[in-house]
């Protein structure tokens, strides 16, 4: 190099960068790692893995190990510049037909894994109100630009840039959006680029059943016929809520929030129809690509919520509905009417109950309950609990008799102290059957 900046220009986790100029006066960026990175990332890697499983002790979510593996990919690979550079030249060729987006280029001959170099682009960060402002710009077209550059990635190319944070979207003195930092992209699996249109029509269309297959093809159902049934109950419960509480077409960003109380009115709502903690946990999973796609969009959301808090993100995503998600040969607007027209038939002629005990019937998935049977069941389970915690009490009593006699006091205590556990497990598991037994209203 001709020149080199010592001071960075910024600085990450991984790694930071620096200006500097070829010798034949071209002006770059250079992307350098720190030092023992490796071995630092290995080691926080480890620590995840260790807290996951404790969660996963604690509450029985299905997934948490697709997450770990997604993450430990994302990362690992962010320590390959070589892969980011070519991500790079993957994702500049797939916009290069969008106007007011531009990607710095990485030059091959003067990078490595460690280090990348790339062309220089004078930029500020898209989010500075004194850059759009001073330069006459409309932080709104922003925002709306920025959606229908993710659209393309998403719902077209299947392969986008997954990590749109603030410091990773910058903006030109020319109004260019500037996309850097590839180090995590992502790819969208077959099985989720054909659920997500499914799922959106549906949702159009205001079908549960549709959602519910469009979810088992994405993944997000988990095995098994008792986590099939439980989430079907869920999704249809939640489908009815979105539907009553939410319209698409007057959706803005700045109604997106979060009501912990009326998140815990939803949560007793579902306790009251026999879906609890254990059954959201078990029916559910979380797919490979789920992970990075869902962290994209809520930093998405973030960014465009800050350029623009009365903008409506379906006004923008609706021609990539038309035209890629729905299919060049529907018609949007007459599935819209379609759907309404079939929901307000549904009102008027069957009742929500009815309806959904027909559909069922028709599909041969009617449950028949015995009144008793599940009480009858967890009384014969606490039986056999307070059988085996008797048994384990023998032993440790055994024990501790042994241990005594040969004079070793510290066993003989260890094994004192399990009998008297065992005795504290029994009299728990007796008090439940006790509540078990007694009538209920």
């Amino acid at each position: 190099f001709k020149n080199f900046d010592e001071t960075p220009l910024a600085s990450a986790s991984l790694g930071q960068v620096h200006r500097a100029e070829l010798n034949d006066g071209t002006h770059v960026v250079i992307k350098v790692q720190h030092q023992d990175i490796d071995d630092i990332v290995r080691s926080d890697l480890r620590t995840i893995w260790r807290i996951l499983k404790i969660v996963g002790w604690f509450v029985p979510i299905q997934g948490l190990d697709v997450i770990y593996r997604q993450i430990r990919e994302m990362v690992m690979s962010e320590l390959d510049f070589s892969r980011e550079a070519a991500s790079m030249q993957q994702i500049a060729a797939n916009l290069a037909d969008e106007k007011g987006v531009c990607i710095p280029m990485p030059l091959m001959e003067y990078s490595t894994r460690k280090v990348m170099t790339t062309t220089f682009i004078k930029a500020h960060k898209l989010i500075s109100a004194n850059a759009t402002e001073s330069w006459g710009h409309d932080r709104q077209e922003f925002a709306r630009r920025l959606v229908r550059i993710y659209c393309k990635m998403i719902f077209v190319d299947g392969f986008y840039h997954a990590d749109p944070h603030p410091g990773n979207l910058l903006l030109t003195e020319a109004g260019e959006i500037v996309l850097v930092d590839f180090g995590a992209v992502a790819r969208l699996s077959p099985a989720m680029k054909r659920g997500i249109p499914d799922f959106l029509e549906s949702v159009l269309k205001r079908d549960t059943q549709g959602i519910y297959r469009a979810m088992r093809t994405m993944g997000f159902i988990a095995h098994g016929r008792e986590a099939e049934r439980a989430s079907e109950r869920i999704i249809d419960y939640f489908h009815r809520k979105f539907q009553d509480e939410v319209q698409l077409e007057s959706l803005n960003l700045k109604d997106i929030h979060v009501d912990p109380q009326r998140s815990m009115e939803n949560f007793f709502d579902l306790r009251r129809q026999n879906i609890g903690i254990r059954e959201l946990t078990s029916a559910f999973q979380v797919p490979k690509d789920w992970v990075l796609l869902e962290r994209t969009i809520l930093l998405l959301a973030g960014v465009c919520t800050t350029l623009d808090p009365q903008m409506n993100p379906m006004v923008v995503i609706r021609p990539y509905l038309e035209e890629f998600v729905l299919g060049r040969h529907r018609d949007f607007t007459s599935l819209v009417v379609s759907a309404t027209k079939d929901t307000a038939l549904s009102a008027l002629s069957v009742p929500e109950d009815l309806r959904r005990y027909l559909s069922k019937a028709m599909r041969g998935e009617l449950e028949t309950r015995l009144l008793g049977m599940p009480q009858a069941a967890q009384l014969i389970y606490a039986a056999g609990q307070q059988v085996m915690y008797a048994l384990l009490c023998l032993g440790a009593v055994a024990c501790t008799l042994v241990f005594h006699i040969r004079g070793e006091a510290h066993w003989a205590r260890w094994a004192g102290g399990s009998a008297l556990a065992c005795v504290f497990l029994i009299l728990c598991s007796m008090l439940s059957s006790r509540r078990l037994r007694r009538p209920h209203p």
